[in-house]
């Protein structure tokens, strides 16, 4: 006779699952060199551990997640003396910190709920990986500042809602328009008392701690008017439409990845609340909803893939999320599972109106209401076969990550074996190519000279120079080459310390520059390269 579930020891079985997913997470850390997003964070942690500062010296809207990297890049450095390999530990600092959250995810979550839920739920955040680049970024921070916020919010101890409100900060820091929480929750306070005046005043004083941290480390690195000259520069032209086109953009996108399924998902929460009060119609609806929920995620995955090799994947929580809103509709739930709903909800709402990707970002905080939709199918359908939802969900996202964009079978063909991204393995042509690159690199480095600037999209090339940079750690983000060469031109208008001797012009370049592009002729070409021209300053 088999073991009921309600038997089996889950403390053991998530144990048993997290080694799984850390043995899975190490294997696959080391495959794929990367694209373009993923570097772009180690050259703003290498930059502000070469001395400069942010806003001061880099212009760039998402930059502040440089205060979280840039001892990385100091740790990394003591202990190899150079940034061979820096991507590679970037990726597992981010893996430990995952596993390390889904455990507190668990031990917290199994007081809120039954055991097999927390269980679940734990193994969901780990698996789940944000833009499906496990690294440091602004986005996987974010999301583990925050979701340790939210586990350590409790009102009996003091000391947790202190730390609940350090790592608030944190997660504010990494994505400043989550800042307008904080206002939210004081409002909710003041109206509805959902804490007491002194509870929230040990929140706040935990968001005050890091912030004075942070301004502290900000104006040790700048002055004042240095900072105000730069803060009128990190608003890029990528993000320059109004607030209004941005929302209508971000849905449209929405409604082109789930097409018919958009609709579907609307008219169902129109139901949903004409159907609140007619309790015996709830369980008709609630398997009707299952039915177009998975359809919706058959779509997503298999026949309309969308934007899959950079995060596409985390479409696929916006059907299970949406499906624990019709659950928090019509059933009862605790006020902690309520509570970590909607925090993601607004969470996922602060990318909708501030990010110009589209869903593949702001479905990406959709994890924590996932995490939620396994508490509400645990607490109501124990006993069902809706029960088994939850493991469903599961293998999902393990399937995802096995067979996810690090990881495809044939990247395992070359083993990179110097520069930032050694120990990584990619396909025999792209290492060729990175080897070629990293050639040029090291005759840059034998130059003398303090600066030097890049025009390329390869950004680990910024971590291989030993060089100061002459501009903006990020790959270029404008849309047209004209708005990146005033920005230049702006930039060392206000920064002439900072003009480059040298400028290194790869083939692969966002604006296909050539040599012979009237901005360059204030330099002149010094070598051809494997990979690019080499100007210096005339």
């Amino acid at each position: 006779m088999g073991l009921k579930r309600n038997q089996i020891p889950y403390q053991i079985v998530f144990w048993v699952s997290t080694i799984f997913i850390l043995a899975l997470s190490l294997w696959k850390i080391r495959q794929g060199i990367g694209l373009k997003d993923e570097h772009f964070y180690a050259a703003l942690g290498y930059r502000l551990w070469q001395g400069d500062g942010l806003i001061a010296d880099e212009w760039w809207m998402a930059q502040l997640m440089g205060f979280f990297v840039w001892p990385v890049v100091g740790v990394w450095r003591e202990l190899v003396g150079s940034n061979d390999g820096i991507v590679w530990f970037y990726r597992l600092v981010y893996t430990f910190c995952t596993i390390l959250t889904g455990i507190h995810c668990f031990y917290r979550l199994k007081k809120w709920g039954k055991v097999e839920s927390a269980c679940l739920a734990s193994l969901l955040f780990m698996l789940f990986v944000p833009y499906n680049i496990p690294t440091l970024s602004y986005n996987t921070m974010g999301l583990l500042f925050m979701m340790n916020a939210l586990l350590c919010f409790e009102e009996k101890s003091k000391g947790r809602l202190f730390l609940s409100g350090f790592l608030y900060g944190c997660a504010v820091i990494n994505s400043p328009f989550l800042a307008l929480g904080y206002f939210i929750l004081l409002v909710v306070v003041a109206i509805k008392h959902f804490m007491s005046w002194k509870d929230f005043g040990v929140f706040t004083l935990g968001i005050v701690l890091i912030a004075l941290i942070f301004l502290g480390f900000l104006f040790s690195r700048a002055s004042i008017s240095s900072l105000l000259i730069g803060l009128q520069h990190v608003f890029d032209p990528s993000h320059s439409e109004g607030l209004l086109m941005r929302i209508i953009k971000n849905v449209g996108r929405f409604v082109l990845a789930y097409q018919i399924f958009a609709v579907l998902f609307i008219g169902e929460l129109i139901v949903c609340l004409l159907l609140k009060n007619k309790k015996e119609n709830h369980e008709k609806f609630l398997l009707g909803s299952l039915v177009i929920h998975g359809l919706s995620l058959i779509w997503i995955i298999f026949l309309h893939p969308y934007s899959w090799e950079i995060g596409g994947h985390s479409l696929v929580l916006f059907p299970i999320a949406w499906f624990g809103l019709l659950l928090l509709i019509l059933k009862p739930s605790s006020w902690h599972v309520r509570f970590l709903f909607w925090v993601s909800v607004f969470y996922a709402a602060i990318l909708l109106i501030s990010s110009n990707v589209g869903p593949v970002s702001y479905c990406n905080p959709l994890i924590i209401a996932s995490m939620m939709t396994i508490i509400l199918i645990g607490d109501h359908y124990e006993g069902t076969w809706l029960s088994y939802l939850p493991y469903a969900f599961v293998c999902l996202l393990c399937v995802i990550r096995i067979f996810g964009y690090y990881g495809e079978p044939y990247r395992k063909e070359a083993l990179v074996t110097k520069g930032p991204c050694k120990g990584l393995w990619d396909r025999n042509e792209v290492v060729k190519n990175y080897e070629s690159i990293y050639e040029d690199m090291q005759y840059l480095n034998s130059l003398p000279g303090e600066y030097a600037m890049f025009i390329t999209n390869h950004t680990w090339e910024q971590v291989e120079s030993n060089k100061k940079l002459g501009n903006d750690a990020t790959y270029n983000y404008f849309w047209f080459k004209e708005d990146y060469i005033h920005y230049q031109e702006e930039y060392f208008h206000y920064h002439p310390d900072k003009t480059p001797l040298y400028i290194y012009l790869d083939e692969e370049n966002p604006y296909d520059m050539k040599e012979d592009d009237p901005w360059l002729s204030q330099f002149k070409r010094i070598e051809k390269l494997n990979h690019g021209i080499l100007f210096e300053k005339d």
